[in-house]
């Protein structure tokens, strides 16, 4: 039998418990996970210029070429940040962080921001003091190394990380989790609710009830709740009571 939108809603609504208890158990959950288990993550970058890479005398202009060279170099720049040669002297000079090599590459992300001679250095720890202070010591190894190997100085620094700031932290974000998790409880709940219904072989309407016997209702009896019978029990038991001393009443006023 086909259902039409008026008979999901009522479906839906008639077992509507089963969403409630779907949607607490997952917002519950969500929040108890994104507050109590995950662990904050805070995030800390600093900015770096690269610029002209060659200097001749009386010149003042960049070219496209100095343009398109220096944005080529930042791509060498990237690799050799994520290098063991630039890790293994910020183990060495920051022994405070106590990080591996992996544990170290897995935290910093260099990124150039659209094209431009600016590139990022980012860290990302548990703390956001932390995060700025190793961010500001791979930015610190990094310009000192670099002129060494490629025997020039055209990396500027824009701006460190600021360790006294107080940041939000960049994940979790509990608020994103409960509505997905919200989302997906009243999905679940949904399918729940349609599967009960697939195996639920009760009679429900009198259209179904028409349908399964080709008959024609004549009358319905609804269902009575037992506080409804207590009550018209009481009626009932009230007015047998009075009805002997309505008659009695009665026939004293026939006798005069």
């Amino acid at each position: 039998m086909e259902l039409d939108l008026r008979q999901i809603l009522h479906t839906i609504w008639r077992r509507k418990w089963v969403l409630l208890i779907t949607l607490v158990i997952a917002i519950s959950f969500a929040a108890y996970y994104s507050y109590q288990v995950l662990v904050p993550e805070y995030q800390a970058s600093t900015k770096i210029f690269v610029n002209k890479t060659r200097v001749v005398e009386g010149e003042t202009n960049i070219t496209l070429n100095d343009l398109n060279t220096n944005i080529q170099l930042i791509q060498t720049y990237k690799e050799l940040i994520r290098s063991e040669w630039i890790t293994k002297d910020i183990m060495s000079k920051y022994p405070q962080f106590q990080l591996t090599s992996d544990q170290l590459l897995n935290q910093i992300q260099v990124s150039s921001i659209n094209q431009t001679q600016v590139m990022v250095i980012t860290a990302q720890d548990s703390s956001y003091q932390r995060a700025a202070e190793l961010a500001n010591a791979v930015t610190n190894v990094f310009i000192t190394k670099v002129p060494n190997l490629i025997q020039m100085e055209n990396v500027t620094v824009l701006s460190y990380a600021d360790p006294t700031l107080s940041k939000s932290p960049i994940k979790p974000v509990p608020e994103i989790n409960i509505i997905i998790a919200s989302v997906l409880a009243f999905m679940i709940g949904l399918g729940i609710i349609f599967l009960m219904e697939y195996f639920d072989e009760s009679i429900k309407t009198e259209e179904e009830l028409e349908q399964l016997l080709g008959l024609t209702t004549i009358a319905v009896v609804h269902r009575v709740k037992r506080k409804d019978y207590k009550v018209s029990k009481n009626k009932l038991s009230n007015s047998s009571n009075s009805a002997p001393i309505g008659g009695n009443a009665h026939v004293q006023t026939s006798q005069q």
